[in-house]
């Protein structure tokens, strides 16, 4: 297909023949529709916070001009390398929010530890208060109280190898395991 850059498509179409040419155009396509999600994936991959966000960006009728550039680019580069793209087929990326009290692995250390100084089995509510008090938050807060109690029963039925579930007169309480 090399040629004069100035030839015309007439004058490309009666030197090539117009099924090569037809044939040519449609091996273009093909490669360009595969880099083009080609592209899209690696900017997903590169950029995972905008996965869940890109099928409200893509919708935007405006061109974007503030905000984190390298995303912003990002965005207008799958604008420009598949503007068919059905955005409803981009799954949204799982987030959860972290709780504010417990770095990650912090509550089951600080259970184990509570656990293993204990001479008997602790009930929930003095793991709980324990923790509050280890923690510094303020022991009235009982929506802060509520939420930790979820955190650290959600921790021991995860750890279920490490920490383990006994009741002492018809109240759950919680040891580590010999």
């Amino acid at each position: 297909l090399a040629g004069d850059q100035n030839e015309s498509v007439a004058g490309l179409r009666h030197r090539l023949g117009a099924d090569c040419l037809h044939s040519a155009v449609s091996a273009c396509e093909a490669v360009s529709t595969q880099d083009s999600r080609g592209v899209i994936d690696a900017i997903l991959a590169r950029y995972p916070d905008l996965r869940k966000s890109l099928p409200a960006f893509l919708s935007l009728p405006f061109a974007s001009d503030t905000g984190n550039s390298e995303l912003l680019r990002a965005i207008d580069l799958i604008r420009l390398y598949a503007p068919e793209i059905e955005v409803e087929t981009i799954p949204a990326k799982l987030v959860r929010d972290r709780n504010s009290w417990f770095r990650p692995g912090e509550c089951v250390r600080l259970a184990c530890d509570l656990l293993r100084d204990a001479p008997e089995p602790l009930p929930t509510s003095a793991i709980i208060t324990d923790l509050i008090r280890l923690k510094g938050i303020p022991e009235g807060d009982v929506r802060a109280r509520d939420l930790i109690q979820r955190t650290v029963l959600s921790t021991f039925e995860r750890t279920r190898t490490t920490i383990e579930r006994v009741l002492v007169g018809g109240t759950v309480c919680w040891r580590t395991r010999d």
